[in-house]
């Protein structure tokens, strides 16, 4: 699995709001890793309006140091229900 880092260092060329496909395309052209491209095709293939929301739909390991109260702050994100659903704990 990759990280969250890894991911945005493929999300340089996008022009946002951008719809997932468009994103995943995008890093394909820049030779992404496969789990990167792994990691956004993952994620509901709705539109994004920025990196932080794609940032937090990825389905990327728990950065390290990363407090549980952020980790529920990101499963809370209401603006795509269900985008950080990978995050929460059952």
């Amino acid at each position: 699995m990759v990280s969250t880092q890894e991911v945005t260092e493929y999300l340089t060329e996008i022009d946002f709001p951008a719809h997932r496909d468009d994103i995943v395309r995008s890093a394909e052209q820049l030779d992404a890793p496969d789990g990167v491209v792994k990691a956004l095709r993952a994620m509901p293939p709705v539109v994004y309006e920025n990196k932080d929301e794609v940032r937090r739909s990825a389905h990327t390991e728990t950065e390290p140091g990363q407090d549980p109260g952020h980790r529920a702050a990101q499963a809370r994100d209401s603006q795509h229900e269900q985008i950080a659903q990978h995050l929460r704990e059952v």
